[in-house]
């Protein structure tokens, strides 16, 4: 069994990963581009993460149940080669937020108004994270949850039912 690069010999991790692949024949799709590892500070940053882990994996508490690395695997010394493996195989676990500014005017960048519609477009409205002005420091299923609860009543209210 495997996690996070080392061999473990007992346990389960798994780490889902959605990655935007679907692309409408009828139009062009916006993909996000966040750029990762653009700055120097992502890879000075995400080369000592590495190292860390391997210190940790390393460390008294912990090398009695690790088997071996298996990724970037020890032949992977160099910070560029530890780059080379953070570039292959890194992946985001945050879900991107904030891509639908809330506001009153479209022209200064607002894509939904304050009940969660989409200016322009009649009928649909964004509840996930993309609404958010930020992300959530923990899990995102309860807000989002909370944000559709809303929604359901915003939606009632608009369409001249109790909520």
């Amino acid at each position: 069994m495997t996690t996070k690069g080392l061999e473990m010999p007992r346990g389960t991790s798994t780490d889902s990963r959605v990655l935007p692949t679907w692309r409408s024949k009828r139009r062009k799709v916006r993909m996000m581009q966040p750029n990762y590892l653009s700055t120097d500070l992502d890879r000075r940053t995400n080369v000592a993460a590495v190292r860390a882990a391997r210190a940790i994996a390393a460390s008294q508490a912990m090398a009695p149940g690790v088997v071996r690395e298996v990724k970037p695997g020890p032949a992977a010394q160099s910070d560029e080669d530890i780059l080379a493996f953070c570039r292959e195989a890194g992946a985001t676990i945050f879900h991107p937020s904030g891509t639908c500014a809330m506001g009153i005017d479209p022209k200064q960048g607002a894509v939904l108004d304050t009940r969660l519609r989409v200016h322009g477009v009649q009928g649909l409205r964004v509840v996930d994270c993309s609404a958010m002005p930020t992300l959530v420091s923990g899990n995102t299923n309860a807000p989002v949850v909370m944000m559709a609860e809303k929604a359901v009543d915003m939606i009632l209210e608009d369409n001249g039912r109790a909520a």
